[in-house]
């Protein structure tokens, strides 16, 4: 078992896990506002369930619309996306078609997007790809909390809630300058491609 985990990249997810940490305690906003409505609908035993799953997934939903900024970030750059990761789940390019797999060994809460001719990109390019992910994350938060203040049942209202909190934090968090082991996050590439650097 020891020999398995020394194979585990830590490091690498160690700012996953951070931003999942941050995210969970974002909840405590949102808790007492609506578990009540939640409990009410769901039941007592199984409303803390409904709540812990509906973190799980729109996490999951966050990181995904993340990576799907940076890839319209790409498209709009012209550059052609070849893989897309959320945690164990990706979908890769071959040839004229995309195949979509599930990799056990990457068990972490982090996603990435692979573009062809990224290094080579012109600058600006390569700032719209890295900028696109945050971006998307931002606004589809601000959204996410517009729509769950219009009178949605309890559960949905209280999963989009879930989904705005998580969006924002984790947008503002990959707009921060900083590293975990090898991992970077979007704003420190940012900070160095606005200072002259290659990526």
């Amino acid at each position: 078992m020891l020999r398995l985990l020394r194979w585990i990249p830590w490091r690498r997810a160690a700012i996953a896990y951070l931003m999942m940490l941050v995210t969970a305690s974002g909840h405590q906003v949102i808790w007492p506002a609506v578990v009540p409505a939640v409990r009410e609908e769901c039941g007592r035993v199984a409303a803390p369930a409904v709540f812990i799953a509906g973190m799980l997934i729109t996490y999951f939903l966050t990181v995904a619309a993340h990576e799907a900024g940076h890839a319209v970030g790409a498209a709009w750059a012209g550059l052609a996306v070849r893989c897309v990761r959320i945690g164990p789940f990706g979908i890769t390019r071959r040839g004229r078609r995309w195949v979509t797999r599930w990799d056990g060994w990457h068990t972490h809460l982090e996603g990435w997007v692979d573009c062809c001719g990224l290094e080579l990109a012109p600058r600006r390019y390569a700032a719209v790809v890295f900028l696109a992910g945050p971006m998307a994350s931002l606004v589809l938060g601000l959204a996410a909390a517009v729509v769950a203040e219009g009178g949605l049942p309890p559960v949905p209202a209280c999963w989009l809630r879930m989904f705005a909190v998580q969006s924002l934090l984790f947008g503002a968090i990959n707009l921060v300058p900083q590293r975990a082991g090898e991992f970077e996050t979007d704003g420190l590439v940012l900070c160095r491609l606005l200072r002259g650097g290659e990526l």
